[in-house]
C-alpha cells in the first residue's frame, strides 16, 4: 500500500513538473515600448497594431523552425510543418527574407527583422 501511494505521488509530481516546463516555453510575452504614447494627439487610444511591432503581435513562439534543406541555389526552410523558399509569405505579414544553413531571417510589415535559429538536438550520453 505504501509503495502504491509513493508511486502515485511520484507520477503526480513528475506530470506537474512536465506541464510546468511545457507552459514556460509557450508563454507569449508582449512588451510595449515605454516611450510610445498610449494615445494619439487627438486623444484616441492607439490600437495594438500601433503599439506593438509585427514581431510582438506575431508571437515568436508560434514560429517553429523544424529544418533547413540547404542548397546554395535554392535553400528551403520548414516552418510550422510547411516548406518555404526565400521571399515567401508565411502569414501575418511576415516574409521569409533569407535562409542560411542554421537560421532564417524573417521580415515584418514594419521592415523589422528577426532571426530564428535551428535548435540543436540534445545528445544522449
Amino acid at each position: 500500500m505504501k509503495r502504491l501511494i509513493l508511486i502515485l505521488f511520484l507520477v503526480l509530481v513528475l506530470s506537474a513538473f512536465a506541464l510546468g516546463e511545457e507552459s514556460k516555453e509557450k508563454a507569449p510575452v508582449k512588451k510595449r515600448d515605454p516611450f510610445v504614447d498610449l494615445v494619439d494627439a487627438s486623444g484616441r487610444i492607439k490600437t495594438e497594431d500601433e503599439l506593438f511591432s509585427t514581431f510582438q503581435r506575431f508571437v515568436p513562439s508560434t514560429i517553429i523552425l523544424k529544418g533547413i534543406i540547404w542548397d546554395t541555389k535554392r535553400p528551403l526552410a520548414i516552418i510550422n510543418g510547411k516548406i518555404y523558399t526565400e521571399g515567401a509569405s508565411i502569414g501575418e505579414g511576415m516574409v521569409l527574407e533569407k535562409i542560411y544553413a542554421n537560421s532564417v531571417v524573417l521580415k515584418g510589415q514594419d521592415e523589422q527583422r528577426m532571426t530564428v535559429y535551428l535548435k540543436k538536438k540534445k545528445e544522449n550520453k
